[in-house]
């Protein structure tokens, strides 16, 4: 990663409606931006005269800045890797401006989709299924680029005795598949994670195929039965499958439970893209100014997704929600003797995500935890390593010489608050991956299980009825990353009479 000192009448920028604060201060500029041939061009009053370069708002000038408000020697990164590149003194790149941050109350142009789940019996009959929504507002027809992505990690094949026999076989993880489907105008469509119907998408299933399909399922309400679990991320792509500004996507996701008879729903994380104009390709940051924030050269980098603030939206630093304490009881009802027992399940994925086939490889990070209870005393030290993606219930997130806060007996209280965020630690080297201090997304799972008194016995049958519900987690700060994919490249022209 080299750097470079930049001089006022050397600065580079973008006249972008989302910047004009941090970006062009105390420069006056009037914008236009015409398709078709017509010149787009930035006036830049009396400090300087916009040359337009090509694309969709670059520009060179000859002064961006006065040289007063330069510092001597800015710190510049030119950045091939806008998530890694850290200053001399460590410290990570922060977000350009604050054009806006992902969030799932919104729509945009790219969608994150952080729990899809399939599930067996362990007689092999499908348990749990979760249907995906999607919908286009705009009246024009879009294309979107979907990656299915497996979020647990590969497995050895797992044998025993002597002469060796296969108890389990050989797991795919980490792995992705991808598919673009077209959303025509004002289009909303859905689903099947198991089936791809109606819309055609590929199967969940496929990143884990085998007999029996799937890899063992961890939870204990289905012993013996198998899973494939993981995320889903797409965003709006034109006809050469590049990336555009298409702020009219938004979606969902359902998850339901077939032999329990419940169901819970999320709304799915939302990136704006920050492109000049609808439908056109937004441009990535190469330059970065360390300590003003700023951005003073990009342009359009198709395949290299920047969720920085300036091509789309920043993620959250950090994640922050209510829980239940684990053991806390707090939805007892008038009979002593019918305890309510709730508890909840977090998915954690972690962004970003390098999706080409010749990949980097998954992000290593600590999730780590600052939890509050009713007191308003604040309890540290609950953490987790985690590449990918997690799927964990609360009561889990224990190992040797950690504490869990989220039991009610270490909370002491029945409901509390927590915030994680993704740090980069020594604790969670060694693992397959990149171990870095990086943005997370995720959702929760609520479960609330009411026993089923049985009339004549008038004791507790076996079964639970459980009711599930899904919670949305605030985001607090910003925080930068990438997302890289592979452009396919289109087929040559026939030459030739024999049209080769």
């Amino acid at each position: 990663m080299s750097r470079q000192s930049v001089r006022p009448d050397q600065a580079k920028g973008h006249c972008m409606p989302s910047h004009d604060a941090n970006h062009c201060r105390r420069v006056h500029a009037l914008r236009t931006h015409v398709r078709s041939g017509v010149r787009i061009h930035c006036w830049m009053g009396i400090l300087g005269i916009g040359i337009f370069l090509g694309g969709c708002g670059a520009f060179e000038f000859s002064a961006l800045i006065d040289s007063n408000e330069l510092d001597p020697a800015p710190n510049i990164v030119v950045d091939s890797d806008i998530k890694t590149a850290e200053s001399a003194q460590g410290r990570a790149i922060e977000p350009i401006g604050s054009a806006g941050r992902a969030s799932v109350n919104k729509k945009g142009s790219l969608l994150f989709y952080p729990h899809v789940e399939v599930k067996w019996n362990a007689d092999g009959t499908l348990r749990q299924d979760t249907f995906l929504q999607l919908s286009n507002d705009f009246a024009d027809d879009v294309q979107v680029q979907l990656y299915l992505v497996n979020g647990d990690a590969p497995t050895d094949a797992v044998y025993t005795g002597n002469p060796p026999v296969l108890v389990e076989r050989k797991h795919s993880g980490w792995n992705k598949i991808d598919v673009q489907i077209p959303l025509t105008g004002d289009e909303p469509t859905y689903w099947s994670a198991i089936t791809g119907n109606p819309k055609g998408v590929s199967s969940f299933s496929i990143l884990d195929p085998g007999v029996p399909v799937g890899r063992p399922d961890p939870d204990p309400d289905n012993i013996g039965g198998r899973v494939i679990r993981g995320f889903v991320l797409g965003w709006a792509v034109n006809a050469a499958g590049h990336e555009i500004r298409w702020n009219h996507l938004s979606g969902s996701a359902m998850v339901m439970d077939y032999r329990q008879e419940s169901t819970w729903e999320y709304p799915a994380w939302a990136f704006a893209s920050h492109a000049l104009q609808h439908g056109v390709e937004p441009e990535s940051c190469k330059t970065h100014n360390l300590d003003t924030g700023r951005c003073v050269d990009g342009g359009v980098e198709p395949g290299e997704i920047s969720l920085d603030g300036y091509e789309y939206d920043s993620c959250p630093e950090r994640l922050q929600f209510q829980f239940p304490a684990v053991g806390g009881n707090y939805l007892a009802g008038p009979e002593p003797d019918r305890m309510v027992i709730v508890d909840a399940s977090l998915t954690l994925a972690v962004l970003g995500v390098d999706l080409r086939q010749d990949t980097s490889g998954p992000i290593t990070t600590k999730a780590k935890f600052d939890i509050w209870n009713e007191n308003e005393i604040r309890f540290s030290g609950t953490e987790r390593c985690i590449t990918c993606w997690d799927l964990t219930p609360l009561g889990q997130y224990t190992r040797q010489g950690i504490a869990n806060h989220f039991f009610a007996t270490n909370l002491q209280t029945r409901v509390g608050r927590a915030r994680v965020d993704g740090v980069a630690s020594t604790v969670c080297a060694g693992g397959r991956g990149q171990n870095l201090d990086t943005p997370i997304l995720g959702v929760m799972q609520k479960i609330v299980r009411f026993p089923r008194m049985d009339e004549e016995m008038e004791t507790a049958s076996v079964l639970p009825k459980i009711e599930k519900s899904g919670l949305i987690l605030g985001g607090q700060g910003e925080e930068v990353a990438r997302i890289l994919y592979d452009i396919v490249a289109p087929p040559e022209e026939a030459r030739g009479s024999d049209g080769e």
